[in-house]
């Protein structure tokens, strides 16, 4: 998956899906920038002896582009965030899902644009506003903040967030 590919067949349509205040292209590159952290947009599941293909590979918890766990991430925008609730129940009613997490965690592998929908709504759940192009300083500490990464690495964010803006 390129970040060309990621932004028109899952980020374009799940944002299409939402307020159309959600859709900036803060938000778009936060969303490319994150899913190259998370996955390098490899795996739609995380790997934890890595294989040549993901479904080869010894499964983790993450599931999509975004590496939601189940009750991490997943949980936490359907249940415990009122705010990201609001945004996601409506669009997994829509894609006529059950409104449970262990269902929409196990779809997350294979529906890039409900997984997209859950990023957005994690990310809106991060108090400040989004920051721009040259602020990936400000990305990097919403992302920590919004994802609670277990190991995070710093060393490639710079990167992924210039390809995520030049994407956009």
């Amino acid at each position: 998956m390129t970040p060309e590919l990621l932004l028109k067949t899952a980020i374009i349509p799940a944002l299409g899906m939402l307020d159309s205040k959600l859709d900036t292209p803060a938000a778009r590159a936060m969303l490319i920038a994150i899913a190259l952290q998370e996955t390098g947009l490899r795996a739609r599941r995380q790997m934890l002896e890595a294989r040549d293909h993901w479904w080869e590979s010894k499964p983790g918890k993450g599931h999509g582009f975004w590496q939601f766990e189940r009750d991490g991430a997943t949980r936490g925008v359907m249940v415990r965030h009122a705010a990201a609730s609001a945004i996601v129940l409506p669009v997994i009613d829509a894609l006529l899902y059950p409104r449970d997490p262990y269902a929409v965690h196990e779809a997350l592998i294979h529906n890039d644009v409900l997984a997209c929908v859950l990023a957005r709504a994690l990310l809106y759940s991060v108090p400040d506003a989004l920051p721009g192009p040259n602020d990936p300083e400000k990305g990097w500490v919403q992302y920590v903040s919004a994802w609670r990464p277990g190991k995070p690495h710093v060393e490639p964010w710079a990167n992924n967030y210039r390809t995520a803006w030049a994407t956009v």
